[in-house]
């Protein structure tokens, strides 16, 4: 027998509450199995129950010491029902506690069916059986009725008697008494049934408070209750049955007997009162417990809502500080769109370990740095002195050592390359850029012109910079190489800069490094500000390290040849003592050195040691002289090079640059010769005097800005001279013109290489340039455009498609003139006497229309053409010079009605002036009548899809009412569009849709919201840190929908998969339909892309998505799994590759193995693989909005594989070529019986001919 458990009260409350959550599990009582040897068949006796000898103990509930029985023994080992109301357990085992050794075994086998029901039944049961068999208490109700009136009639003679004595009152007397006691025997068990009755009428009561037996008052009253009870039971049990549970005999009269000396009153009465005393007990306690509970309610209730308020006033400031966060998000990138981190961070890296100390310890600097008062400090020096270096240093100990609160930090380098940073205004406005961004609030006065639409530059005044500066204690302002700003742009930002030092309101200091310009410096020397000049002696230290460690360098890797130690440390010296204080003037110099030390001994070295050159401009000067003394070829190599960096419209890289190269001496005749005439980087750079940046996949630049200069301001300035031709502009372009076409004639059309993109996109530029407005092209130019005129279909329309001309847009034929018009060329003066035969096709103006000059599109409308003529997709001239941005031409086109009728202005011209952001020609269009919420066929977007710009999105909700809410065919509304704009400018306008309306809770067909689409079709980080930051929401979603890691990992953007980990978003397992299956996130990366493997994924994000732990992952590389048999899976020949109609998935997705003629194929439901033939090629259409469809135009074989499918496993790629060598051997046996059917056929027939 097991022993019952005495449950606290915290531990009931967790089981009820436990409970409460199950459906079926209320408070049911349910009767345990009886104890063995016990039968259930039959009722107890009430013997068994309850033996002689009654008494009431209690026993604790709660833990605390009853008011009885302080030590109470340990309950029985028994398994009784009454377990399930612990009050009456209790009261059990007091009652046995008090009983005598003989009775309490038998007691304890009894209580085992003891319960809140059967408590008081079992007794009832012995007084209705004792009622049947007794002949006295058949006829009990007649008697006491008799014995009622017998009473009321002795009354009657009792007075009687008083009033005549002597009447015999003895007799009468005695009959009284016999009368008495007949009629309280003959009421004795009508009582016994009446609190009977009582005690039936308690018990659900009793069992009501059953439930709050946890409060420790309540279930103390409910223990002395119980007790009462079984006290009543066992002497209502002691009438009927003896000490050994038999039934007594001659009960009645043995009852008449007792209660002689025991009435009723004494028997039960005490007992009743007792019970009926400990019940209003229960009561005050259950009262008070609810007065207790009532109070702790009111408490809680009051702390619940205090607490509501707080998290209410948490919400709500945190939505300002978010909505604050938001608006100063959307000013910074309102101000400037320069961000000088990055310059920063690449150009302290170049810095050599423990130099440029030396500024930081100059009494000038020192002053600086710790003045209270606006102070202005110019470091300047020479070129190559590492100035930009020195500023970086200055800009990374001020990062690092600003102790001072409210200390501002902001810098900016200028450079000759960025013409988009040339001036006062745009400086202003990067420097105000990064104050803000160091506070937490964005000044009013930058608010305020953001919320009026103004342009930046109206708050780009050294006023405005002053009033942003006096929110800080401090600020430190660094501005780098304002010697590269051009000439005319300086005085402004000089002005700009001696304002700002100048100011008294505010401590504003100024670090600015330069050269010694004339103007920079009559500027500064004028207001006798505080100047460094980098001399020699202070970057000495610098110098002399950096050289030692250049030499080591360059002789570790072979580059400087010196066999003698002393002639090294010579070598060491003579370039510390001569470099003035200029790192490049060393690094050059290095050069020349080591080009002397590979002419073998050391005698070249210390020539060349001896004379070297001082200064940049003598050393430029040297190094020109040197290459125009090489060999014609090295000549004419470093002649190409300068012109190309010098001339070229883009930028150009090395494969390029090569490949102009291998046109010099004899011209190649085919692209192989080409190819094998290319020359080595390095030999390049050492033929230009290493004063060119040539790397692999990098572009060709100039090594420093001071090349350019010298090369301008000096080598173009000298007459004569090998050098001569390189400043003559015209002769350049006519030279790249005749390179790039002949490079145009050469390219490999079916390459997909874009080695030859330059040239096919700029040869017209270069040839334009060439007439330098003459009449007439160079006669060697105009016989190579000739050749490209004539050259065959195939090449002339790979031109076109490089213009992005398409033959398949227009119903025109293609001709030669095509490339005219799409071209420059078309603009070419005296275009009529160059080509009289030059044709004007309908779609002339249509390609005119992209570049062409005014004077080209007048001559083409002159002629007649149609203003309104449409190429198939429905696009007009109009259309053409907006996509290509052509204003002048847009100009043009309207001035001669081309908006005159709007049922002729083309298809989606309002779509395209959106996404070229052209607000003009958008408001002229809506204002003629074009549709704000049009669909065009060849965009099935609207065009607030389309927008660029914060402008045009406010004028078209504000202005023209669009609907913010409308979506395409793929359920996409704009603020899912504007998910792939870069810049932060994505997010400033999809946060200005949703307060303008737009549901954020919308989804794309697919089940995609915002922040789902955002990180699967997008690469742009940012917009997806801006909607985990501002919107949160987004990521909540569903059981068994997708998540955005899902999603993420779904659209292979690792950067976005990274971000959302970092956000703390759980990577769970869902279940879907479609696709089915179960799918954490790294099943989709490896499900449904090919382009995953555990080589660009750390095994700490495959876990955190969901994906195989170490151990699983090594056994997977280990190619430890199921076994594969090649000869299980069969194939099916198919042709075409279906896409799933549902979701956004395709069916399958290709991984091309480029050792095997198959494809991997991974599909929503199964997995396959493709074998195709490697001659056969794919064919392309796009159809849906949604989905682009992918047709296979070939003959493929279907191949199911085993369901653990990983292709990073070894073992599959040698599966893959078993399977292929199956395939090709079964279907060549498959191809040749068909050919030997066919050749039987073809001789039946031929026989069959021959008969006829």
């Amino acid at each position: 027998m097991s022993t019952p458990t005495i449950t606290t009260p915290s531990v009931q409350r967790r089981r009820d509450r436990l409970k409460s959550l199950l459906p079926g599990r209320g408070r049911v009582v349910s009767p345990r199995p009886p104890v063995a040897g016990t039968s259930t068949s039959a009722p107890p006796q009430a013997s068994q129950l309850f033996p002689s000898s009654s008494v009431t103990p209690t026993v604790s509930i709660s833990g605390t010491p009853p008011p009885q029985q302080i030590n109470s023994p340990p309950l029985p080992a028994t398994s009784s029902p009454s377990s399930a109301n612990p009050a009456l357990l209790i009261a059990i085992q007091n009652h046995l506690n008090k009983l005598p050794e003989q009775d309490k075994e038998r007691f304890r086998q009894a209580s085992a069916t003891i319960t809140d029901e059967n408590l008081v039944s079992d007794i009832r049961k012995l007084n209705d059986q004792h009622k049947s068999d007794s002949l006295f208490r058949r006829h009990a109700e007649k008697l006491s009725k008799f014995l009622g009136l017998l009473d009321r009639l002795l009354g009657s003679v009792a007075i009687a008697i008083q009033a005549d004595p002597g009447i015999a009152s003895i007799p009468v007397g005695g009959v009284r008494l016999i009368v008495d006691l007949a009629k309280g025997f003959s009421e004795f068990f009508d009582k016994l049934v009446t609190l009977l009755d009582h005690i039936s009428d308690l018990m659900m009561p009793l069992q009501e408070y059953v439930k709050s037996v946890h409060i420790p008052v309540i279930a103390s009253a409910l223990t002395t209750i119980y007790g009462d009870l079984l006290d009543i039971c066992k002497q209502t049990s002691d009438m009927f049955l003896d000490k050994e549970g038999n039934k007594k005999v001659f009960v009645t009269w043995k009852t008449l007997l007792r209660l002689q000396w025991e009435p009723f009153e004494k028997s039960f009465g005490e007992i009743e009162a007792r019970m009926n005393h400990h019940r209003e007990n229960l009561l005050h306690a259950a009262g008070a417990t609810l007065l207790s509970a009532t109070e702790v309610d009111r408490r809680d209730r009051e702390r619940e809502i205090q607490q509501r308020l707080q998290k209410q006033q948490q919400r709500e400031t945190e939505h300002r500080d978010q909505e604050q966060v938001k608006a100063r998000e959307e000013v910074l990138r309102w101000l400037s769109p320069h961000n000088f981190e990055h310059k920063q961070n690449e150009t302290f890296k170049t810095k050599h370990q423990g130099t440029g100390d030396w500024l930081l310890q100059t009494e000038e600097f020192s002053t600086w740095e710790k003045a209270t008062t606006s102070q202005l400090l110019w470091c300047h020096g020479k070129p190559g002195a590492g100035k930009s270096v020195l500023a970086s240093h200055v800009i990374n100990h001020l990062q690092k050592n600003q102790t001072v609160n409210q200390t501002g930090l902001c810098f900016a380098y200028f450079s000759f390359t960025d013409p988009t940073f040339h001036g006062a205004a745009p400086l202003a406005l990067a420097l105000l850029k990064q104050l803000c961004q160091q506070r937490r609030s964005v000044p009013d006065i930058l608010s305020k012109a953001k919320q009026e639409a103004r342009e930046p530059a109206s708050v780009s005044s050294v006023e405005t910079f002053i009033e942003v500066a006096q929110s800080f204690q401090q600020i430190f302002v660094v501005i780098d190489g304002l010697d590269e700003c051009p000439e005319e742009q300086r005085p402004a930002i000089l002005d700009f800069i001696i304002d700002a030092s100048g100011v008294t309101s505010s401590c504003t200091k100024v670090f600015v490094s330069s050269r010694r310009e004339g103007d920079i410096y009559s500027h500064f020397s004028f207001l006798k500000k505080p100047v460094i000049e980098l001399e020699a002696g202070l970057i000495t230290p610098d110098i002399m390290k950096f050289v030692r460690e250049e030499v080591s360098r360059r002789r570790a890797v072979s580059e400087l040849h010196i066999q003698e130690e002393t002639l090294l440390e010579e070598v060491i010296q003579k370039l510390i003592e001569d470099s003035n204080g200029m790192f490049l003037w060393v690094r050059l110099q290095l050069d020349q050195l080591c080009r002397a030390s590979r002419k073998g001994t050391d005698y070249y070295v210390k020539d060349a040691l001896s004379h070297l050159p001082q200064g940049l401009t003598k050393i430029y000067a040297r190094i020109f002289d040197g290459i125009a003394a090489q060999s014609l070829g090295d000549r004419e190599i470093a002649m190409e090079c300068f012109r190309w960096v010098l001339y070229a419209k883009q930028s150009i890289y090395n494969d390029f640059l090569r490949s102009a190269l291998a046109l010099l001496g004899s011209p190649p005749v085919t692209l192989q010769e080409l190819e094998s005439k290319k020359l080595a980087p390095a030999y390049v750079s050492e033929a230009c005097g290493n004063l060119l940046s040539i790397h692999e996949w990098s572009e060709v630049k100039l090594i420093h800005f001071s090349v350019d200069e010298f090369l301008r301001k000096v080598l173009f300035k000298k007459p004569g001279g090998y050098w001569e031709d390189l400043a003559d502009r015209p002769n350049a372009d006519f030279v790249l013109a005749c390179r790039c076409i002949d490079l145009l004639l050469l390219a490999d059309i079916d390459s997909r290489s874009d080695n030859f993109a330059y040239a096919a996109r700029d040869f017209d530029t270069h040839v334009l340039g060439s007439t330098d407005g003459s009449a007439d092209l160079p006669p060697d130019l105009r016989t190579r455009i000739d050749q490209l005129l004539s050259t065959d279909d195939r090449r002339l329309r790979w031109l076109l498609n490089s213009q992005r001309v398409y033959e398949d847009e227009h119903s025109e034929p293609v001709s030669w003139s095509w490339l005219v018009w799409s071209t420059k060329l078309c603009n070419v003066p005296s275009l009529r006497t160059i080509w009289p035969n030059l044709a004007r096709p309908k779609n002339a103006l249509i390609l005119a229309a992209k570049h062409g000059d005014i004077s080209v599109l007048e001559l083409l409308l002159s002629e007649g053409l149609d203003i309104h003529e449409t190429d198939r997709k429905g696009w007009t001239a109009l259309s053409y010079a907006l996509y290509h941005n052509n204003q002048p031409a847009i100009d043009l086109l309207l001035q001669r009605g081309a908006m005159k009728d709007m049922s002729k202005v083309g298809t989606g011209l309002l779509h395209l002036a959106v996404t070229h952001d052209n607000i003009d020609l958008t408001r002229e269009l809506l204002i003629a009548g074009a549709d704000v919420n049009s669909v065009s066929r060849v965009h099935p977007e609207r065009p607030l899809m389309r927008v660029r710009s914060l402008a045009m999105a406010r004028m078209l909700c504000e202005v023209f009412k669009a609907d913010l809410n409308v979506t395409d065919l793929a359920g996409r509304s704009a603020i899912l569009w504007v998910q792939t704009i870069k810049d932060g400018l994505g997010f400033a306008i999809f946060d200005y849709l949703v307060k303008q309306g737009s549901d954020l809770a919308t989804t794309t067909t697919s089940g995609m919201n915002v922040l789902d689409y955002a990180v699967n079709r997008s690469r742009v980080v940012e917009n997806v840190e801006l909607l985990l930051q501002h919107y949160p929401q987004l990521t909540r979603k569903q059981e068994n929908e997708w998540t955005a890691l899902h999603w993420a990992c779904a659209g292979r953007h690792l950067n976005n998969v990274q971000k959302l980990l970092d956000s703390g978003l759980k990577a769970p397992i869902v279940t879907t339909t479609h696709p089915r299956g179960n799918w954490t996130p790294w099943d989709i990366a490896i499900h449904f892309s090919g382009f995953w493997s555990f080589g660009y994924v750390d095994e700490s994000t495959i876990h955190r998505l969901g994906g195989l732990d170490t151990d699983q992952i090594v056994a997977l590389a280990e190619g430890h799994g199921p076994g594969i048999d090649p000869l299980v899976p069969d194939y099916t020949v198919i042709q075409s590759d279906p896409r799933c109609d549902m979701c956004l998935f395709p069916i399958i997705e290709l991984t091309i193995l480029s050792e095997l003629s198959c494809f991997i194929a991974r599909s929503a439901t199964r997995n396959f693989v493709y074998f195709v033939t490697i001659k056969d090629t794919p064919g392309m259409s796009t159809m849906s909005a949604e989905h682009s469809i992918m047709r296979l135009e070939y003959l493929n074989y279907e191949v199911q594989v085993p369901s653990l499918f990983d292709p990073e496993r070894p073992d599959w790629r040698d599966w893959l070529e078993k399977m292929e060598m199956r395939i090709s051997k079964e279907e060549d046996a498959r191809l040749q019986q068909e050919d030997r059917v066919t050749e039987l056929e073809d001789v039946d027939g031929g026989a069959e001919s021959t008969d006829n």
